[in-house]
């Protein structure tokens, strides 16, 4: 007799694994965001909807994705 079981569901880890830290004009962390999103292009564009006056920084883990200025898109 096989044994078959379910699947099981994700862990929250694992569903979260971008996070956004939206910074004060010193650069310090004021809040941190997690976001839902299966690729960095996902979580960048949910990133660049938290900006509102703050300057957001978008992180896979250790990884560094992208700043935002506060009032501008993308840093170059």
């Amino acid at each position: 007799m096989m044994d078959v079981q379910p699947p099981k569901p994700p862990h929250l880890h694992d569903q979260c694994r971008y996070r956004a830290f939206l910074l004060d004009a010193d650069g310090n962390v004021v809040r941190t965001e997690h976001l839902f999103a299966e690729t960095d292009e996902a979580a960048l564009t949910l990133a660049s909807e938290l900006i509102d006056g703050h300057a957001v920084e978008v992180w896979d883990g250790l990884r560094f994705l992208e700043h935002f200025d506060a009032l501008a898109g993308p840093a170059c």
